[in-house]
C-alpha cells in the first residue's frame, strides 16, 4: 500500500492572466483584420490568436511563443504587403502582441509554481498593468520618434527600430 503525498499542482494560468492574454491576442487580430482586407493574413492572425488563447488556458509557455510569432510573421506581412501601413496601427499590434506574450507567460509561470487555486489576482494584475504601461510607453516614444523624422524615411524607420529594440530590450530584463 502506497500513498501518495504530492498533489498535483494543474498546469493551467490564472483565469486573469488567461483574460489578459486573451483579450491582448483578439485585440492584434480585430486591428490586422480591419486593417488589412482581402488577403490570406486575417486568417493567418487568427490561427494565431486562437493557438495564444489556447496555449494560455493550458498555462503553456511554448505556445504562447508560437501563437505570438504567428501573429507577429502575420503583422510582418500585412506590413509589408500594403503600399501605405498604418503605422499606428502596426505599432498598436506590436504592442498587443508584446502584451499576450509578456502576461501569458507570467500567467504561466505562476500556475505552474503555485496552482490555478491561489488568489493572485492582485499580482497577474500588477503585472498587466506595468506591462501595458511600459509597452504603451516605449511605443509611444518609438512612434513620435517616427513622426518627428518625416514618417516613412530612413531615420524616421530608424526611430521605430530604436522603439522596438527598448520595447524588446525592457522585456529581457524583466525575465
Amino acid at each position: 500500500m502506497s500513498v501518495d503525498i504530492v498533489d498535483r499542482v494543474e498546469r493551467r494560468a490564472p483565469a486573469v492572466s488567461f483574460g489578459v492574454t486573451t483579450l491582448a491576442a483578439l485585440v492584434a487580430l480585430g486591428v490586422l483584420a480591419l486593417t488589412v482586407r482581402g488577403n490570406f493574413v486575417p486568417g493567418v492572425a487568427a490561427l494565431g490568436a486562437l493557438l495564444v488563447s489556447v496555449a494560455a488556458w493550458r498555462g503553456d509557455v511554448r505556445w504562447i511563443t508560437y501563437g505570438c510569432l504567428i501573429l507577429a510573421l502575420a503583422l510582418v506581412v500585412a506590413a509589408t504587403r500594403s503600399p501605405s501601413p498604418p503605422v499606428a496601427a502596426m505599432v498598436g499590434i506590436a504592442v498587443a502582441l508584446c502584451l499576450a506574450w509578456d502576461v501569458g507567460r507570467y500567467g504561466a509561470a505562476l500556475g505552474e509554481q503555485v496552482g490555478t487555486g491561489s488568489a493572485t489576482e492582485r499580482a497577474e494584475l500588477t503585472h498587466a498593468g506595468f506591462s501595458a504601461a511600459v509597452g504603451g510607453g516605449i511605443a509611444g516614444v518609438g512612434y513620435g520618434l517616427f513622426r518627428s523624422f518625416g514618417g516613412l524615411s530612413t531615420v524616421g524607420t530608424l526611430g521605430l527600430l530604436i522603439g522596438a529594440a527598448l520595447l524588446v530590450g525592457t522585456l529581457r530584463l524583466r525575465q
